[in-house]
């Protein structure tokens, strides 16, 4: 028994010390009983309220989103994690109440990142405790913690993005088998179900490992096959994700990530500043430790050039490399002039630090390995830095939580509408009526709304929309009921005094279906405005008209392939797994 015991405790403590982190890091919030409302907050929490309510009622909508943003229909989990805001909507639905829910989705992201650079770095062949520190480090950095100081998903895609990374490793190994390549292409699609631009910013990490391992192969033909077998094992996995972004970019006018006029101005640089930038909702840089990391992992590598493994070398080129497209040295203001699209598919330069932090960290290790550093030497080194890492999350945490308690509420209270007092807000939030917390504040954000016509990438053209959009979320809005049917589509109700035309309080994209009982579930007439909102004619009365979403075939077919896939692989690695254990 004690042998069973010991062999269990072996494998499992450094989950407990991971988990014993996870908890340190939000006691200010604990402490005070305080929510941190960042500058992205009402945007994920509509998102993941939508998916808890189709989850607690079983009224399901892939694409509308009938419950969270004002329940308008627009389409945004569909093209923004999927599958990953099911799991917070579940995380929500035990939790109860908003601020248990940030707890535990901060618990979850800390352990998630902990785990998943653990696992890199046993990939690696590194000694346990070394995996178990550097693991520990990973969930401090900048670029993961940035969720709990001010709830950007960014966070999310950082703490996924070691298992990717993994993938990396296999491209490199001499001796590769199919097995590996299948593991890659999960790793991949597990982050595009998450965060998409993390996962974008992952395949272009894997570029340097790929070419690296085609110099290392013999077969460079069997090499080549295997890398299809990921990709289009990924793509198998990923084809609600593609699929739902393909149909709905080709078929309609959209609005984007907000494109910020000088990319330049968010970019990330070595400093000996604080691991959180001062300007939009405390976004993450390098900092001063993870500064120091990079700059002497890097210079160590180099040193010992001669001396270091192919996947050190490449490990090293690939952090330089992305540095530099995170820098300001890279000249983002001429790319983004010549490639407007670089505006919403990157956003941040600095978003590429989740590179250069996460292999700095597994170069760290190899480094250590490789030149056989002594255990005491490494740990001086290392875990003092650890410690500073962790208390100035810690520290974050509690400046950021503080607002919670004060006249203000948010640190990013200029960013934010509150509809009652700070009192009221504080109540609406704890509250097990989880939607008074969403109805107390407001945060007009417009990404994937859909437009009458293409809106250029420009600030000074997409701010005149705001106006029928608050306008949509309010005045339309008054004296209308809405109600969700068993098949998840939205039920409006308006009265009307005469005969008149109404907007109402929905958008449509190519694929919305607007039909009324009064012509027997025909299609209704309307008339759009610039943010694709129907005019419709009422009659004297009450007026009833059902919004749904016609799926096309081809993204149900490749709803249905992802399914299976994902089915197979679990069944296929389940059956290995006995296999082996017998």
């Amino acid at each position: 028994m004690y042998k069973t015991i010991y062999h269990w405790w072996n494998k499992l403590w450094p989950f407990f010390v991971f988990l014993l982190l996870a908890f340190f890091l939000i006691v200010p919030q604990i402490n005070r009983s305080s929510l941190i409302l960042g500058i992205d907050s009402v945007f994920h929490l509509n998102r993941f309220y939508d998916s808890m309510m189709q989850i607690k009622t079983g009224k399901f909508n892939y694409f509308l989103m009938n419950f969270g943003f004002g329940g308008i229909g627009r389409v945004v989990n569909a093209l923004y994690g999927p599958v990953f805001s099911y799991f917070q909507g579940f995380l929500l639905l035990i939790a109860k109440n908003w601020y248990r829910y940030q707890l535990l989705s901060d618990i979850c992201l800390s352990l998630v990142s902990s785990c998943s650079m653990y696992l890199l770095c046993l990939k690696a062949k590194l000694k346990k405790s070394l995996a178990c520190v550097l693991a520990l480090f990973y969930s401090t950095s900048s670029i993961v913690t940035v969720w709990i100081v001010s709830q950007q998903f960014t966070g999310w895609g950082a703490a996924f993005f070691p298992l990717l990374l993994i993938g990396g490793i296999n491209l490199i190994k001499k001796d590769s088998k199919p097995r590996d390549f299948i593991i890659m292409g999960i790793s991949v699609s597990i982050l595009f179900q998450v965060h998409m631009p993390t996962a974008i910013l992952g395949v272009l990490c894997l570029m340097p490992f790929f070419v690296g391992g085609f110099f290392n192969k013999k077969s460079k033909l069997g090499y080549f096959l295997q890398v299809l077998l990921a990709v289009l094992i990924c793509l198998c996995l990923t084809g609600n994700v593609w699929g739902s972004l393909l149909q709905l970019k080709l078929h309609n006018n959209m609005l984007g990530p907000w494109p910020y006029e000088s990319m330049g101005d968010f970019t990330s640089n070595f400093s000996l500043n604080g691991p959180f930038a001062s300007d939009i909702g405390r976004s993450p840089v390098y900092g001063t430790i993870f500064s120091l990391i990079i700059i002497i992992t890097v210079i160590f590598s180099l040193l010992y050039w001669n001396n270091i493994s192919l996947l050190n070398k490449v490990s090293t080129i690939t952090i330089v490399i992305f540095a530099l497209l995170a820098s300001d040295i890279f000249p983002w203001e001429r790319a983004s002039y010549h490639f407007l699209f670089l505006k919403q598919l990157i956003q941040f330069p600095r978003r590429f630090i989740v590179i250069p932090e996460s292999l700095s960290l597994l170069t760290i290790g190899l480094n250590i390995k490789e030149l056989e550093v002594n255990s005491s030497k490494w740990k001086l080194f290392i875990l003092p830095l650890l410690i500073l890492s962790s208390f100035s999350v810690f520290s974050e945490v509690s400046s950021q939580s503080r607002a919670w308690n004060t006249a203000s509420i948010s640190p990013w209270r200029n960013h934010l509408f509150f509809k009652t007092s700070p009192t009221g807000v504080r109540q609406a939030f704890m509250d097990p009526d989880l939607s008074k917390g969403l109805n107390s504040l407001q945060k007009y954000n417009m990404d994937y709304l859909p437009t009458k016509t293409a809106i250029p990438l420009d600030g000074r053209k997409i701010s005149p929309l705001y106006g029928p959009y608050i306008r949509l979320l309010t005045k339309d809005s008054e004296g209308v009921s809405k109600r969700v049917n068993s098949d998840g589509q939205m039920i409006i109700s308006i009265r009307a005094a005469k005969v008149e035309k109404k907007s109402l309080p929905i958008v449509m994209y190519k694929e919305s279906r607007l039909t009324t009982k009064q012509n027997r579930n025909k299609q209704q007439t309307y008339t759009l405005n610039e943010i694709n909102q129907p005019q419709v004619t009422v009659n004297k009365g009450r007026n009833t008209f059902k919004l749904s979403f016609q799926t096309p075939k081809i993204v149900s077919i490749l709803f249905i392939t992802s399914i299976i896939s994902w089915v197979t692989i679990l069944v296929y690695f389940t059956y290995e797994k006995i296999k082996f254990s017998k």
